[in-house]
Parts: C-alpha cells; structure tokens; sequence
C-alpha cells in the first residue's frame, strides 16, 4: 500500500558528534524542502551536543540513556554500557510505538544501535548512512540486518552486502552547497583585511589537541607573517586558546571560538584550511574547494581517518600531514600551501571535482521513495 506524502513518518538515530548529526540534519532539511509534510522525529543521546543542536536547525529529537560504546579491553565501565543498551531498547520500543515511523535511519552513534534493531523487530524499513571509507563496527553489525546501506565512497562491497548498497556521497548542509556569501562579503562581515591571506583552522565538535596545540605554538610565527587566523578550537580547547591570545598584540588579526554556527561564512573567508579528516569534513571541503591540509586522527577505529585522507591524496586533491609531524612539519606546510599560487590552483580544482554537492538531495528522495511502502503491523 502507498503511503501518501502528507503521512510519512520518518525517524533518524544519530549523535555523538557533528561528523554523525550535521548529514543527518542536511537531508532531514531536504526533505522538509521537497515534502513539507512530512513528520521527522530524531533520536539521540541524553546530555550529548545532539540535544541542543537539533533543536536550533528546527527538528524535535528525544534522548536514550546510552552514552557510549563498550571498551574493547575489561572494564567495569562495561557494566553500565550494558545497563544503558537494555534501558535504551526500551525506550527505542516506547518511541517507536508512539511516533509510528515508516522508515528508521542510522546516521551514526552510539544511539544508532537500539533504535535500528527495535526497528527490524517491528519490521520497519530501516537503513544506515556510512560516511567513511571504512565503516565501524557498529555500521558493520546493523548492515546485517538492515534494508539499505548509503554510503559516501565506492568499492564498499568489501564491508557491505552489495545488493543493499546504495552510493549517495555524503550529505552537506544546504547552506555550504548554496554559499550565499562571496569571499568579500564575508571579509567585511568578519573585519578581516582584504589583502592579507586568511587561515582557517577546524578542530572538530569536541577539538583536536595535536591541532590545537600546533597552531598555539605557531601564534607568534602566524602574526609576524601578517596571516589572518580563524580557528575553531572545538568545546575542550577554548579556555586554553582564549587566554593564549591575552598575549598578542591587540591588532593580531585572530577570530576564535569553539563552535562556530555559520560555516558558510567562514568556508567563504579562507584561503586555505587544516582540518582533521573526518568524513563530513571531508565532503563540506569537496564542496568549498579551498586548499586544504589535512591531518587524519590517529585516535579513531580501523584508521579511517587516514584511509578518507588517502582517497583525496591519491587524487592530488589535498596535502597530508600525518598526526606525528604537527611539531616538525606544520609551519612549513602552511608556508607552502599559502605562498605557492600554482599548488592552490590545482589542490582546488582536483578537489572540487570530487564533490557530490546533490547527495543530501539525492539521499532525501530515496528515503521518501522507499518510505511510501507500508508493510509493518505495530
């Protein structure tokens, strides 16, 4: 039976970080574009950034009393993971119950988990979203069981049932594909100068603390050579940045924050950009097609970070720096990539033409396709 549009229910399980909870919200605004009606619930973590995030882009969300994963090694912590998943499930049963979802998606998190299998059990049509080259265990236990499995890169048939995979790209938001902002626009919105280059700097939801501390040590070099500095220092690492300015020189053109709510404005600003490599960054910096360095976590599952960075590497689309050679590396770098018109030039275009900037789009219809079959009995 054919659900009509103005019925549909959809239920997105994501959180944790902004890697996991901005594509969600990318699509969920899509939809919301293309079919105004439609309900979209979301859940997430209690106490983590979702629950304030997902509000202020307008979507309701509930909360699960899971919060992490297990630990790979013994640990009592375990206990309370364990305690947690069972509560959650019972609370995914309640949600599911009330709200009557046509379709479950996982966009990742810890939450993605109880959800995605209270789902099944009520025979919803359910799927995942995996943004990384190589998929976490969580994505690699629910593709077992679930209907369709998006994913952002190719080749993911060595993770994945093949017959369920279907390649989307990643979601970015619709206010970075659509920039309104022109780079003097912007400029002049930040008080920046025109004629001196702007570096911005991306640590992530929660920071990146061999990035931070990298650029903390550079803060004299990076005045001296008249570099304009955004820095986004993420939530752990404001306290610390803020008081190290308390040292520069007044006029030191440098804009800090932990988070910042217009990235549009600022992808539009920059001249060059250091970003971690996670996989949502990776397709915003695709799009914006900015010079960019890269530099993978080494504190993230199977590496993935480094095998995303490699895929643009290998498309002469970036400049890598591993995590190690922050100390040694990372002024010269920026040197490099600032000074050299020629490697901005090409690092540009060999990245934009990696970009999928419809696959929030694309992702919306798909879902909204596949939620118009009702075959479930709650």
């Amino acid at each position: 039976m054919k659900t009509n549009h103005n019925n549909v229910k959809l239920l997105f399980a994501t959180g944790g970080t902004g890697g996991h909870i901005f594509p969600a919200l990318a699509v969920a605004k899509q939809i919301k574009q293309y079919y105004p009606n439609t309900e979209i619930l979301f859940v997430g973590s209690n106490h983590r950034i979702e629950m304030q995030l997902v509000p202020q882009h307008g979507f309701p969300i509930v909360g699960l009393s899971l919060r992490s994963g297990l630990k790979r090694n013994l640990s009592l912590r375990n206990f309370k993971v364990l305690f947690q998943t069972l509560k959650s499930l019972r609370e995914s049963k309640k949600i599911i119950k009330k709200f009557k979802p046509n379709m479950v998606i996982g966009f990742g998190g810890y939450v993605t988990g109880p959800v995605l299998k209270k789902a099944r059990c009520f025979n919803i049509p359910t799927a995942i979203q995996e943004q990384n080259a190589v998929p976490g265990l969580t994505n690699r236990l629910l593709s077992r069981s679930a209907n369709y499995i998006f994913t952002a890169f190719d080749g993911m048939e060595n993770y994945f049932d093949g017959s369920k995979i279907i390649v989307t790209g990643n979601p970015v938001r619709p206010d970075i594909v659509n920039n309104r902002y022109s780079k003097e626009i912007a400029l002049k919105k930040l008080e920046l100068d025109p004629n001196l280059p702007v570096l911005l700097v991306l640590g992530g939801t929660l920071g990146a603390k061999s990035i931070n501390h990298g650029i903390a040590s550079l803060l004299e070099k990076i005045d001296q050579h008249n570099i304009q500095l955004i820095w986004q220092t993420g939530i752990n690492y404001i306290p610390q940045a803020k008081e190290l300015l308390d040292h520069l020189h007044p006029s030191t053109k440098i804009i800090v924050k932990d988070f910042f709510d217009d990235m549009a404005l600022i992808y539009a600003a920059a001249d060059a950009i250091i970003a971690r490599a996670g996989a949502l960054t990776i397709a915003e910096l695709q799009v914006v097609g900015k010079p960019t360095i890269l530099i993978p976590s080494p504190n993230v599952t199977h590496d993935h970070q480094m095998k995303n960075a490699l895929k643009l590497k290998e498309k002469n689309a970036i400049i890598l720096l591993k995590d190690d050679e922050i100390k040694e590396k990372l002024w010269s770098t920026i040197e490099e990539v600032l000074n050299n018109k020629e490697l901005q030039a090409t690092l540009s275009t060999n990245l934009k033409q990696m970009a999928r900037p419809d696959a929030a789009e694309k992702l919306a219809h798909i879902i909204m396709e596949i939620a118009q079959i009702k075959s479930y009995v709650y």
